[in-house]
């Protein structure tokens, strides 16, 4: 009777035993979830570390983006001061030598001087 204990407790000890199937080969279906039980946690360590590299990365767009914010204000000051008429005919005047006009002087018409010139 102890032999037949023996062996119905052995034949449920290989029955209960999950990692081997029937058969006595490995259980696919615990294999695969263990595997992707692995990826899961190799996936979860590999993008913490990308996840800081991530906030560094909006840390430095960040001040970029206030640095250039900053810049454009400046440019918007320089284009508001030299488009004032002011700067406008100073500029004219000092770097291109250009003169206000008198109101004496007088302009002439090419299309009329050129009917004169035909007529004598």
């Amino acid at each position: 009777m102890v032999n037949k204990r023996y062996r119905v407790n052995n034949k449920n000890i290989r029955n209960t035993n999950v990692l081997r199937s029937q058969h006595g080969g490995v259980n696919y279906t615990v294999l695969v979830a263990a595997l992707t039980f692995i990826a899961y946690i190799t996936v979860r360590v590999l993008t913490s570390g990308n996840v800081a590299t991530v906030g560094e990365e909006i840390k430095d767009l960040e001040q970029q983006r206030v640095s250039l914010q900053k810049d454009i204000n400046l440019l918007q000051t320089d284009i508001a001061k030299l488009s004032s008429i002011a700067t406008i005919e100073k500029k004219a005047r000092e770097d291109l030598g250009m003169v206000n006009v008198d109101s004496s002087m007088k302009f002439v018409d090419a299309s009329d001087l050129s009917r004169q010139l035909a007529q004598n």
